[in-house]
């Protein structure tokens, strides 16, 4: 526990890494005497401050607040009292609350004759904390997102069924081509298979066909990329054009209807479609620019927002615990050292690791040694930069997977 205590005897003190906490921290030149308000912070006699920002350097340092001058704090006003590298907290204040500061210049120093830098200090846990957290808020809103259009096209098809199942159904055989077409009014309630590749069906004018005029258009197996166009002026579920297929079209027509069969109606002055239950595929989730193809469970964590791999696991064994996702061993190799395989890998090592170590009674820094696309390594150190085991660490991956 860092104290105020002093004891020279055996040279550096208690307190030389980390100091007593301050209540607040200076952001200019200050008046070193009398009670004053100091970013933000009313200031009472007793009180220890942060003074980093005197014109002066000789004069930063940690002091103890009173109504007549200042007074340099106990465990800062002597040579074994500091060093490069020594870490004071300030805990309130508008601009400097909960940060971390050191002291940047080099030993050896003298106070009251050495101009004292300070610089903003560790990475903080709290920081990553709340990164951490963001990323799984942006992961929980992607998804409420996906829903929501999940249910809003799950209404407008209902609407639309109904729409069509007002209208009497003729009975009609299915008609084959092989080669471009353009749909006629005489083809209500007929299905139009399509047996050549790389051809087009375009559409009769949305208001000639009339409101609730449909037919159903096909695309045989093994066939290519059937379009189906609107007339000119006029759309197809907001497009110029869509495609037919039976295999993922991507990001070059996010509205395309993966299936090879959709029906088309008119309503009555542009065409749209009722279409079989079109998953969307792993490239339109990790571009998440699609919104005509619905999100299945087993493809929502392709999106850019939702974690890849998620875990915690003990530090002193590497032993994950239950509910870790995609995260199927972690190797502790050394004290502070471990590596993580993932379950399902990722498409290369350009994936982000936000990984938060806890171990009681220090600061524990955790960096990303190596990243492969199967594996990562993680080291963890005190703020010495000695190796060591923390209780628990908690990682989140982002990125994208292979498969």
């Amino acid at each position: 526990m860092t104290t105020t205590a002093v004891d020279r005897l055996d040279g550096s003190i208690s307190s030389l890494a980390v100091k007593a906490p301050c209540q607040a921290a200076t952001t200019a030149n200050v008046t070193l005497s009398g009670l004053q308000t100091i970013d933000g912070v009313s200031l009472a006699d007793g009180d220890r401050i942060l003074v980093k920002d005197q014109t002066s350097g000789s004069e930063n340092g940690i002091y103890v607040v009173r109504s007549t001058g200042w007074e340099r704090a106990k465990d800062f006003d002597g040579a074994l009292d500091v060093r490069k590298g020594t870490l004071i907290r300030v805990t309130d204040g508008t601009a400097n609350a909960n940060s971390w500061w050191n002291i940047s210049t080099d030993d050896p120093i003298t106070i009251g004759t050495t101009a004292i830098a300070f610089a903003a200090g560790i990475s903080d846990l709290d920081a990553k904390v709340t990164a951490a957290q963001a990323a799984q808020t942006a992961a929980e809103a992607a998804q409420t997102a996906a829903e929501a259009a999940q249910a809003a096209a799950e209404a407008a098809e209902t609407a639309a069924v109904a729409a069509v199942a007002s209208v009497e159904t003729p009975k009609h055989p299915t008609v084959v081509k092989s080669d471009d077409y353009t749909v006629a009014a005489g083809d209500l309630g007929k299905i139009i298979r399509q047996d050549g590749s790389n051809k087009t069906f375009t559409l009769l004018s949305a208001v000639t066909a009339g409101d609730g005029w449909y037919c159903d258009l096909q695309q045989r197996a093994g066939a290519v990329n059937t379009t189906v166009a609107a007339p000119g002026g006029q759309t197809i579920d907001d497009e110029a054009s869509i495609k037919l297929t039976w295999s993922d079209l991507g990001t070059a027509d996010p509205k395309g209807v993966v299936g090879g069969a959709v029906r088309v109606y008119s309503d009555g002055a542009n065409w749209r479609t009722l279409r079989m239950f079109a998953p969307a595929q792993k490239v339109v989730m990790e571009a998440a620019t699609s919104k005509g193809n619905f999100v299945t469970p087993g493809d929502q964590h392709h999106h850019p927002l939702h974690p890849k791999a998620m875990g915690v696991f003990a530090g002193a064994t590497g032993v994950l615990e239950s509910g870790s996702q995609n995260l199927d061993s972690v190797a502790r190799n050394s004290v502070g050292n471990y590596t993580l395989t993932f379950t399902n890998a990722f498409a290369n090592a350009n994936y982000a690791v936000i990984p938060i170590a806890y171990r009681s009674g220090s600061i524990t820094e955790i960096t990303t040694l190596t990243r492969l696309a199967g594996t990562c390594t993680l080291v963890t150190k005190d703020n010495s930069g000695t190796l060591v085991d923390p209780t628990t660490v908690h990682v989140i991956v982002l990125g994208q997977l292979a498969s």
